[in-house]
């Protein structure tokens, strides 16, 4: 194993000298398959018929943008991120709505940056791209209304970058990184809680994982405390500026009520009990994700058989496990039940896809040629079966 990798499969994790090395060819082939799913996933929604409540999103974005108060002069009962968001898009294409429209993609692809930079930096260059490929595929099925300019989408991105940056704090062996790129994962999770209220489920799963290793007194605790002290330093960053911004205004209590007052009926006990009950929506919610969950399932079980995972690697799965769970039940949770819910499941699914990934190339560089074919043969399989749903909904929704 290479002595300045840091991996998440490491028994002994080490610094990390400098970025990742990969090859320019592929790098430029993954980029073109990146920017590719994005704009024409942007065509397709553009073109796509029954967006009236993302009509209504659009007035809110032009009602800032015409200086007017939100929860005052126009009102939703969502987080403010979504309407600055939009009236950001109106600011690019004055007189028109088409920047409103390109923002999603652009969006989603700053926030796969990270994500392809993490990935090469813990995994290896090949887990990388193909991680941001599948990234970029998966944030354009119109199945679940992707790309959108609803807050969902933005949140799920939002999400997925700061997914990046934690696990990139998590495995930085210098102080002065994990600072950096908690902060920076616990801004883009304020971004993703000032555009939907739930935004902020991967940074209560890391959490959780964080407190378990305290109390059991696990050697990577201290660890895992003061990267998400971090996480939490930023995030609490991120939402004083949106407080501030919402008190100059004085429309800091109407927000208060349109939030939490309004939505707060939204989630019940008996909510929550009909989505344990709710296992057709599950089946509809995961058909299409079957090859990333397939992938995700490969990087769980390979990362912990072979004996290669340390407790830190396994905290990090069961934090990303934990965040997937409590967001699918959101998703069966949904008052109006959209598919578009389940853009909250792609951040930890994507995650966990990476490690598969990163299993499945390094399986394949052990072994030797006659085994390769075999391993080929069966991963082509696995693909061509389990991504045919996923490929089947990107066709349906760019009819």
């Amino acid at each position: 194993m290479d002595a300045q990798r840091l991996t998440v499969t490491s028994l002994t994790p080490t610094a990390i000298q400098g970025p990742p090395r990969g090859n320019t060819l592929w790098d430029a082939v993954a980029a073109v398959l990146v920017v590719g799913f994005l704009a024409v996933g942007t065509w397709s929604t553009y073109w796509a018929e029954q967006r009236n409540d993302q009509y209504q999103l659009i007035t809110l974005g032009q009602c800032v943008y015409n200086g007017g108060q939100l929860y005052v002069d126009c009102w939703e009962n969502k987080p403010p991120g979504i309407a600055w968001i939009n009236a950001l898009g109106l600011v690019l294409s004055p007189g028109g709505q088409l920047g409103v429209w390109v923002l999603p993609a652009a969006i989603a692809l700053l926030c796969i940056i990270p994500l392809w930079y993490a990935g090469g930096r813990m995994l290896s260059p090949m887990a990388a791209r193909l991680t941001a490929v599948l990234a970029s595929l998966l944030a354009t099925l119109r199945l679940y209304d992707a790309p959108s300019i609803n807050p969902d989408f933005y949140s799920a991105m939002f999400e997925l970058g700061a997914g990046a940056l934690w696990l990139s704090a998590v495995f930085a062996s210098f102080a002065g990184r994990r600072f950096l790129f908690g902060i920076l994962a616990g801004l883009l999770w304020s971004a993703a809680e000032c555009v939907k209220q739930t935004g902020c489920t991967g940074l209560l799963a890391i959490t959780v994982i964080a407190v378990v290793l305290l109390v059991v007194k696990n050697v990577y605790g201290r660890r895992w405390l003061v990267t998400a002290l971090y996480v939490w330093l930023g995030f609490a960053v991120g939402l004083a500026v949106v407080i501030v911004l919402l008190t100059r205004q004085g429309t800091d209590r109407a927000a208060w009520d349109a939030i939490f007052a309004f939505n707060g009926g939204l989630a019940t006990w008996d909510a929550w009990v009909r989505s344990l009950q709710s296992w057709p929506r599950l089946h509809a919610g995961l058909e299409p994700l079957q090859l990333p969950l397939w992938l995700a399932l490969v990087g769980i079980v390979v990362t912990i058989s072979t004996g290669r995972a340390n407790r830190l690697s396994q905290a990090s799965l069961a934090a990303l496990a934990l965040w997937w769970i409590v967001a699918a039940d959101l998703a069966l949770m949904g008052p109006s039940q959209s598919m578009r819910y389940w853009q909250a499941t792609f951040p930890p699914v994507i995650l966990l896809a990476a490690m598969g990934l990163y299993h499945l190339e390094e399986t394949f560089r052990r072994l030797d040629k006659g085994y390769r074919t075999a391993l080929v043969l069966v991963s082509l399989t696995a693909v061509l079966l389990l991504g045919r749903p996923l490929v089947e909904q990107y066709n349906h929704g760019l009819a």
